[in-house]
């Protein structure tokens, strides 16, 4: 057989593979329904009409019907996400129907229902009580205000009590009201309306940081999605602005003044994501960070024998007082320690020559830090050196 005999062979068998996938694909779509699609939507619908919810959304999905939220993708006992695909638009959303306020290392307090006669006022109140709750005491008129606003879904500049016990549900959906406190940040999505205790967000089709690209992924075994895949991955200068991106948020959360301190307690590549043709990285789950006020709230002072009964998760972790079998209450390691180690293949893969030396010892500095008091210098120099040299490389380059 020929080199070219062999090539054809190889380009029909791709093809066929390719042709069977989409037929799976559709007779999946078409034929099997995992997340009960028709009977949440009844659900949310029947809610609405009989004006229990509402939505900036309710009414194209369950009166006009011209919005469809596509299909299944992903299903747990707390949620199910649901994604419309449309090959002409990149701009896809992904809809997140909460089946409960699932657990959230932010909120703190389970979900209870607003008083019938709830007034405007009170409901500003409970929103601030539930504000300071997760986030701590402060000033966070901006976040009340943004809360409000959201809640007029039908711009008539009143709440009503439907719209104001639609709101406050979904506040204890802990991803949703990270959105909001992290909302016009770029590695977070905004939330794009919402009825009843569904909202959408802009859809990271690609849900790994090293991942293959979306029709890859979904042929190739799970097993070894997790592993980095070099001929896949964005170019340097794009990988580059992606950790910009990354650390400023990192920023964000660390040193703003606006909202105070919060920590990623589970960071792994499966928590990040790219929009469309990969010009974007985002976080794609916000219900893992945690308030360093929540953090306290929950770990401080807890009994405790060894440093394992002191965590939230792998990037929460404080130490166990031995001699009072206490919790302390700051982390052992900041959350750009864990950010560092998840990007370091990431970053130095076709990194160019004339600062891999630099960018490499500048990892390493950051894979050692701890969060003493001491720490906090090289914590900033580090950073800073980080953000710096990477910023130099893409300042004046458009990453593709």
């Amino acid at each position: 057989m020929t080199y070219l005999q062999k090539q054809m062979k190889t380009k029909q068998l791709l093809a066929l593979v390719a042709v069977i996938w989409v037929l799976w694909h559709l007779l999946q779509t078409l034929l099997y329904d995992s997340c009960n699609k028709k009977k949440l939507l009844d659900k949310m619908c029947n809610r609405f009409k009989r004006g229990e919810i509402s939505g900036s959304l309710c009414y194209d999905i369950c009166v006009s019907r011209t919005l469809n939220i596509g299909t299944c993708d992903k299903y747990s006992l707390e949620k199910v996400e649901f994604v419309y695909y449309n090959y002409l638009d990149p701009n896809d959303f992904r809809y997140i129907y909460s089946l409960e306020p699932w657990p959230s290392f932010t909120i703190l307090k389970s979900y209870t229902a607003l008083p019938n006669k709830t007034t405007y006022l009170e409901f500003e109140n409970s929103i601030n009580d539930f504000i300071d709750e997760s986030l701590g005491e402060g000033d966070h008129s901006s976040l009340l205000e943004k809360i409000t606003r959201l809640a007029d879904t039908n711009g008539d500049n009143q709440i009503s009590l439907v719209e104001a016990q639609t709101l406050w549900l979904l506040l204890h959906v802990g991803d949703f009201f990270l959105r909001l406190v992290f909302s016009g940040t770029h590695l977070v999505s905004d939330v794009h309306g919402f009825c009843g205790s569904m909202y959408a967000v802009e859809h990271a089709p690609i849900s790994n940081l090293y991942s293959m690209r979306t029709t890859l992924a979904k042929l190739w075994p799970a097993q070894y999605q997790n592993t980095i895949y070099p001929y896949d991955l964005p170019d340097w200068p794009t990988r580059a602005k992606h950790l910009v991106d990354i650390f400023a948020f990192y920023d964000y959360m660390t040193y703003s003044d606006l909202y105070g301190t919060f920590y990623i307690c589970n960071i792994d590549p499966t928590r990040f994501g790219y929009t469309a043709e990969m010009k974007d990285v985002k976080l794609t789950d916000l219900s893992l960070i945690s308030s360093k006020h929540a953090l306290q709230q929950q770990l401080t002072n807890l009994l405790c024998v060894t440093d394992e009964d002191c965590t939230l998760g792998p990037g929460c972790n404080v130490s166990c007082k031995t001699e009072m079998h206490m919790c302390s209450s700051d982390v052992s390691r900041p959350s750009i320690f864990y950010l560092c180690n998840l990007v370091q293949q990431y970053i130095l893969y076709g990194c160019p020559d004339d600062i891999a030396a630099e960018l490499s010892m500048l990892l390493y500095r950051c894979s050692a830090l701890y969060n003493g008091e001491e720490d906090h210098l090289e914590q900033n120099l580090v950073r800073q050196e980080l953000f710096a040299l990477l910023w130099k490389q893409i300042e004046f380059r458009n990453p593709t």
